[in-house]
């Protein structure tokens, strides 16, 4: 057995170097041949990219939400952060100011977040909003008749359209956004 044992060392690693472990650090490869071409100049290089996570926004919302005649149409302004949950998963949450008076808290995430859909979703998300009306003060916080439940389409970087459904009935908003 112990001959067996030294055949087998000297025919792999002492016969054959090419099995034998390496006997020097090996050479880094590089897709370049010539390093003289390349210029060390910074400007060459592109700044590192930064996340955009708040969003402010600026549209109208018409429709039953509030206190609101269905008919009518308010102005709103609003400032949302946009939070990753999971590797590449997003929740975006914040609060909108109406010219009526009222004040809505938002948390959405877009589909493919959600579902882990293709990346064509990702224009298409749901939500659920809370409505503040300001003559009420905080008590509309557990009011169930000021939520509502909010699908989105972004039309483009800068223009989302919403609407929003709840026991009040139906209400539609045109925002115009900006990431920062």
């Amino acid at each position: 057995m112990r001959l067996f044992i030294i055949s087998i060392f000297l025919t792999f690693v002492v016969l054959q170097n090419i099995n034998a472990a390496p006997q020097s650090t090996p050479i880094k490869s590089s897709p370049i041949e010539n390093k003289k071409i390349l210029n060390e100049d910074s400007e060459d290089f592109f700044p590192p990219h930064t996340e955009q996570d708040v969003k402010l926004e600026f549209g109208g919302i018409g429709g039953a939400f509030g206190d609101s005649d269905a008919k009518d149409w308010h102005y709103r302004i609003g400032i949302f952060k946009k939070n990753e949950f999971l590797f590449e998963r997003y929740l975006v949450w914040g609060v909108a100011l109406m010219s009526n008076q009222s004040a809505e808290l938002r948390l959405q995430s877009d589909l493919t977040s959600l579902f882990r859909l293709d990346p064509i979703w990702q224009s298409f998300g749901i939500g659920f909003s809370q409505f503040v009306w300001g003559q009420d003060g905080l008590s509309n916080l557990v009011n169930i008749n000021q939520s509502k439940f909010t699908g989105y389409v972004d039309l483009g970087p800068h223009a989302q359209l919403q609407m929003y459904y709840g026991l009040k009935g139906l209400a539609y908003a045109l925002s115009f956004q900006s990431w920062f």
